[in-house]
């Protein structure tokens, strides 16, 4: 069986939120440029992610309910300006009680807003929101972001077309 990886940046949120703009009162906002996304990708991570239903069903969203995995050994590239993991590690596992703590807490909540964050993978500013997340990434404090355009259609893929209401 060919593996299968796609090109996904992780991001850093301690270095997103040295970008963060506005106020604690009306929330932050992330409006990253081209030179500034660079700077907040984690040096560390291969940027590279296994197949997955998630990375599968996002190739349906921009080729095509045809698309097939390739038949070899493959990075795809295609997902690299759709979707981020964002790595909150050491940010909601701190006691807000002291001041600095609780500001980076407020400014990572501020990402999860329906505004979202603007990023620039070197393709041009695009707002991503705040997407699902695995078991596996919970316990790294790790949360996809997808570019505003595959967003709903994505979701609608994921849910299975699904209205969910009150439970």
């Amino acid at each position: 069986m060919p593996q299968v990886r796609y090109k996904i940046y992780s991001l850093s949120a301690s270095a997103l939120m040295a970008y963060a703009q506005g106020g604690a009162e009306s929330g932050y906002a992330f409006t990253l440029n081209a030179k500034a996304t660079e700077k907040c990708k984690v040096l560390s991570s291969l940027h590279e992610q296994q197949d997955c239903a998630l990375l599968f069903q996002t190739m349906c969203v921009l080729r095509g309910d045809n698309y097939q995995l390739p038949m070899e050994d493959t990075l795809i590239s295609d997902l690299s300006d759709v979707i981020c993991y964002v790595d909150s590690s050491n940010i909601f596992d701190r006691s807000a009680a002291q001041n600095r703590h609780a500001v980076r807490q407020k400014k990572a909540e501020s990402m999860f807003r329906p505004e979202g964050i603007v990023l620039d993978f070197g393709t041009g500013p695009c707002r991503y929101l705040a997407f699902e997340r695995s078991n596996s990434m919970s316990c790294k404090a790790q949360l996809s972001f997808v570019r505003e355009d595959i967003y709903e259609p994505l979701r609608r893929r994921i849910m299975l077309d699904m209205k969910i209401g009150s439970c």
